[in-house]
């Protein structure tokens, strides 16, 4: 029986040895993309400009000199922002890029986007906005791969020609949202929601919005069943709505839109709409 113990033993130490090798490839394999992805913290000790990295720290409270954020790179800003220079208004010009953006509560600062392109990935979960502003300027390209998920602060544009381009959802659940301009909901891979909270504060003429929007158009790709926009929350007022492709479902929560402009759905197979009398 020895014999076969043994063989059995040295057929165990193979298997756990294979078993370390594959964990070790995989880290290996891991390691660039978790070296590379940090946060970064906005500091403001050199004015205001996004990309001099004299503004920027690698922690909250740390030194500054560390390099403006990158593709998987989180910007982070809190009530330290401004300390010098200009205050607490940012300036993104240019091309930028970046992994995720958050707006902590404790943030009382501006970023203003001007003729530049923004792209901001799905890291952290993308955009959170928890106080301060996010102002879509003139000639801004903003688009983000993930969610925009708003628990305080002011999400607005500066010009009615805006485009926001979203492959998340856009979660509305505390703060301003007032945008002029068209909210482009373009996943390929997944449903997307739409979720407006009440407020009654905010407009005076529709006292049961949250939220003011222009216009919205669906245009997801993913087809199948994955290929909705889902509403929920508060009614929704807006002036116009275009389905490109995919499905527009007020039904699913029994949301209430309002529209004082036109409801556009396009001649394809894979664009529809789903309500009720009671939602529309």
């Amino acid at each position: 029986m020895r014999p076969c113990s043994s063989v059995k033993m040295w057929y165990q130490r193979l298997a756990d040895a294979k078993f370390l090798l594959s964990v070790v490839t995989i880290l290996a394999m891991l390691a660039p993309d978790l070296a590379l992805a940090e946060t970064r913290y906005w500091r403001g000790t050199n004015g205001n400009v996004w990309n001099d990295p004299l503004n920027w720290s690698i922690s909250e409270n740390g030194p500054t000199n560390a390099a403006a954020p990158g593709t998987t790179d989180v910007a982070i800003f809190t009530s330290n922002n401004g300390t010098k220079g200009t205050g607490s208004d940012i300036r993104m010009r240019g091309a930028i890029n970046i992994g995720g953006l958050i707006l902590a509560p404790s943030f009382t600062g501006s970023l203003f986007t001007g003729t530049s392109s923004v792209l901001i990935g799905s890291q952290s979960g993308g955009i959170r906005i928890g106080s301060g502003r996010l102002q879509i300027g003139t000639g801004t390209v903003f688009s983000s791969s993930g969610s925009i998920t708003m628990s305080g602060g002011i999400l607005s544009n500066s010009a009615k020609n805006n485009r926001m381009r979203l492959s998340g959802s856009l979660l509305h659940r505390g703060g301003a949202l007032s945008y002029s301009g068209m909210i482009l909901f373009n996943s390929i891979n997944a449903d997307q929601t739409l979720r407006i909270t009440e407020n009654t504060a905010v407009s005076a003429t529709y006292k049961y919005a949250k939220a003011t929007l222009s216009g919205v158009t669906l245009n997801n790709t993913a087809g199948g069943q994955i290929d909705d926009l889902l509403l929920t929350g508060a009614t929704l007022f807006l002036r116009s709505v275009t389905i490109d492709r995919g499905n527009l479902d007020l039904a699913r929560y029994n949301v209430g839109l309002s529209i004082s402009g036109s409801m556009v759905i396009a001649s394809n197979a894979q664009a529809g709409f789903n309500g009720s009398t009671q939602t529309l």
